[in-house]
Formats: structure tokens, sequence, C-alpha cells
């Protein structure tokens, strides 16, 4: 008897048995109710300019949630929730990677809007590239999407509204498993998602090529000596920081807000202490 080919049989078996166990608590039918979506026109702001966008690093991994507190923009497709993302300024091309998690019947499908300096659309990252990565041992269901970010600015994360109640339906894991090992399709139901208004995200920022730029200009350098003496600003890091601070401010972080503004003041930039008040009166308005 060969014990080894056994033993490794039933270890298939045992994660093929797993992963339905554990899709049966992730997905329920899909005639549950949908979340609540923004009015048909909403929005908070006339252009994307006006977006509070959050800085990213260099290289960095975040969660994002995109619930009815996030900021609703009516773009081509219909007014969605979103959240909006300032690339740092020495990454001139960086790779990302966008996960969204499919649970409890329903999933944000994803787009993604990549703007340039003068915040005008370049490329469009649609629903239809996010590939779907069917549940395992340790992770979810989840539709993926990679790609490359280069020479541009900003990052808008939405959905696209006409899309919202329509359905995924992914092949069961043991159906996948079956037809690997060459088995008989086992009797059970392939999971079937909505797309909705909301959802959880991770997103990963990999700078692949640094901004190149004078040796006086201060961008150089996100943390130069109060001895320095950078000059006046450029327009692009007064945009930054102030769309920075005002992101800081909006979530609460008081704390990186103030960092943000003596990064600021160091470069140069003399309007972010007002910049600041402005963002602070305005969250405690909205409190």
């Amino acid at each position: 008897m060969n014990l080894g080919y056994n033993n490794k049989m039933s270890m298939k078996y045992l994660s093929v048995a797993l992963v339905t166990i554990l899709l049966s608590g992730c997905s329920t039918p899909v005639t549950q109710q949908l979340p609540l979506m923004p009015a048909d026109s909403a929005s908070c702001c006339d252009s994307l300019k006006q977006l509070s966008f959050v800085p990213l690093k260099e290289t960095e991994a975040l969660n994002v949630s995109l619930d009815h507190n996030s900021a609703v923009f009516n773009f081509d497709e219909g007014s969605s929730y979103s959240k909006s993302f300032a690339f740092g300024p020495r990454t001139k091309s960086a790779h990302v990677t966008i996960n969204s998690v499919m649970q409890n019947g329903q999933v944000f499908s994803p787009n993604v809007l990549l703007l340039n300096k003068d915040y005008e659309v370049v490329e469009k990252v649609t629903y239809r590239k996010f590939k779907i990565q069917s549940a395992d041992l340790t992770k979810p269901s989840q539709l993926v999407a990679n790609f490359d970010a280069e020479n541009v600015r900003y990052m808008i994360v939405y959905a696209d509204r006409r899309k919202f109640g329509s359905k995924i339906v992914i092949p069961h894991p043991a159906k996948v498993r079956a037809k690997e090992f060459g088995e008989p399709m086992p009797m059970v139901t392939d999971p079937v998602y909505q797309r909705v208004a909301i959802g959880k995200l991770t997103m990963s920022i990999h700078t692949t090529q640094y901004a190149s730029y004078a040796s006086d200009d201060e961008r150089l350098s996100s943390h130069p000596s109060k001895a320095s003496n950078p000059g006046k600003p450029q327009q692009e890091s007064v945009n930054f920081y102030h769309q920075a601070i005002r992101a800081a401010v909006a979530d609460n972080d008081v704390d990186k807000a103030m960092g943000l503004l003596r990064d600021a003041e160091q470069l140069g930039i003399t309007d972010a202490d007002q910049v600041f008040r402005d963002a602070m009166k305005a969250q405690l308005a909205r409190q």
C-alpha cells in the first residue's frame, strides 16, 4: 500500500472540504438588501480637483474603507462613494495592487482614475480589469488588479454606479479542485456576489522610478533642515501639502496634520498654517 500517496490525497480532499466550509460562511443569497447608494446625481464637489487627496508614501500597504462617510462624486458612470490619493512628490512611476474582498454575498467592484498634475484623467482602470482570485485556506475570494501608474500625480477609486446590484458568479473551489484532480464534480453551488456601493479594499504602492529634480529643488528632501533656505516652493509641492493637511484633518489625525504643517513651513509654504486652521474649522463645523 502506498501510504504516502494516500496521505497526500487525504490532505487534498481535506483542503477542499475546508475551503467549502469557509465559503459556506462567506456567501449568502443575492436576494439580500443592497447597501444604501448615494443619490443619482449627488456630488461633494464641482470638479475632481476639489476632492480631498490622501498622501501616499513611496512604498506602503494600506487598508481602505468605502462607506457612507466617504466622499461622493458624480462620475461619468454616475454618483459613487470614492477615495482619492496623491502620489508622493518623489514618485515618478509606481506599481499599484488593489484587492477587494468578496464577502457576505457582496463586493465593491472598483474603477480607478489616474490623473496628471493638472487633475486631468490620463488613464482609467475599469472594473473589467479586476480579476477573480478564488478563496483558499488563508483568504476569501477577491477581485484583484495590478497596474502601473506612470507620470501621474493622483488616483481616485470609485465604482460604476450602473453595475450596482449586478451579479458575479465564481466557480466553487471544490469544483476547481475536482477538475484539477480528475475527480467527479461535487454537488455544490457556485458562490454569487452582488456589486454594491460600499466595501473594503487593500492597496499596495511600490515606487518603481523616482522623479529627478535640480540639485537646489526642495522636493529632493521631504525633511529639510530648518537652517536651509529652499527659496520659493514649487506649486506642485504647495498643492501636495495643502491637500495632505486637509486630508489628515478630515481623518481626525491632528498629529499627522501638525507634522505635515511643520514640513510645509520648512519648505517655505507660508500659507500652510492658514490651510490647517481652515481645515480644523471646517472639521469642527461638521461635528
